[in-house]
C-alpha cells in the first residue's frame, strides 16, 4: 500500500479522535443543547463538520461544492450512525487518489 499525503494522514487523525470522542459520551450529552453556551449540540456540530468531509472525499473533477453539500439530519440526532461515518470517511480518504498534478492541483471550490 502507497503512503498517504500527510494531509491525508491528519485528517484521518481528526477522524480518529472524532470516533473516540463520540464513544466517550452519550447519547444524551450528543443531543444536549445548552443554550448558555450554544445553540447547536455536539450532533449538530458533527454533522456540520462530516457533511464538509463528505463534500470533499465525494468531490469530481477537481470541484467541490460545500454551499451542496448533504446535511445530513441523522448525523446530528444518532451518535452510533455518526461513528459510522466517521469510519466511513476515514476508509474513504484512505483511498483518496489524485489528478495528474497530485496533491497540488488546482480545486475549485464553491
Amino acid at each position: 500500500m502507497s503512503e498517504l499525503h500527510p494531509l491525508i494522514e491528519q485528517n484521518r487523525h481528526f477522524l480518529t479522535q472524532g470516533i473516540q470522542f463520540l464513544e466517550e459520551i452519550d447519547d444524551d450529552q450528543f443531543n444536549l443543547t445548552n443554550h448558555a453556551f450554544f445553540n447547536s449540540s455536539i450532533g449538530k456540530h458533527m454533522r456540520h463538520v462530516l457533511d464538509h468531509y463528505r463534500s470533499f472525499v465525494g468531490s469530481i473533477n477537481g470541484y467541490i461544492d460545500y454551499d451542496a453539500r448533504e446535511r445530513d439530519e441523522k448525523l446530528e440526532t444518532d451518535r452510533a450512525y455518526a461513528i459510522e461515518a466517521c469510519n466511513d470517511l476515514f476508509a474513504a480518504m484512505g483511498r483518496l487518489t489524485f489528478p495528474s498534478g497530485g496533491i497540488n492541483s488546482v480545486v475549485q471550490i464553491r
